[in-house]
């Protein structure tokens, strides 16, 4: 792919194709709203960055799970992270979070569409198991 990666026509695109919903934020930022297969809906934010150790360009995905506690039982969550093949779990903002990234270079939009729909799902499923709605 380019090096110039219009996010929101994939996303666009993909959204349409599931019955989602995209929210442009700004220029390097959008909200894809996810039907998920447990007829939930959760919300994926993508967005890019540089690294600051090597300064090259990514394309993020993440989506929050719920508010981090203690009480989260932390290494059943992460054994179970061994089994995603994009995802990983991340703490940001004091939100337990399911994210992806992949260099923009390396990008394509059938990589973007599984990665996205493994954030939203892995989001979704944690987010019931560890409290029961579905808010995110």
């Amino acid at each position: 792919m380019s090096k110039h990666l219009n996010l929101d026509k994939i996303l666009e695109d993909f959204s349409n194709e599931i019955g989602g919903k995209v929210i442009p934020y700004t220029d390097s930022q959008s909200i894809i709203i996810m039907p998920t297969s447990h007829g939930r809906f959760q919300r994926v934010l993508g967005y890019t960055r540089i690294s600051k150790s090597q300064k090259v360009k990514f394309l993020e995905f993440d989506s929050k799970v719920c508010e981090f506690s203690d009480s989260i039982d932390m290494k059943k969550y992460l054994t179970e992270a061994a089994h995603h093949t994009f995802s990983r779990i991340i703490i940001k903002d004091g939100f337990l979070q399911i994210a992806s990234s992949v260099i923009v270079e390396h990008a394509t939009a059938d990589l973007i569409k599984d990665m996205v729909k493994e954030v939203a799902e892995v989001a979704d499923e944690l987010e019931f198991q560890i409290t029961g709605k579905d808010e995110n």
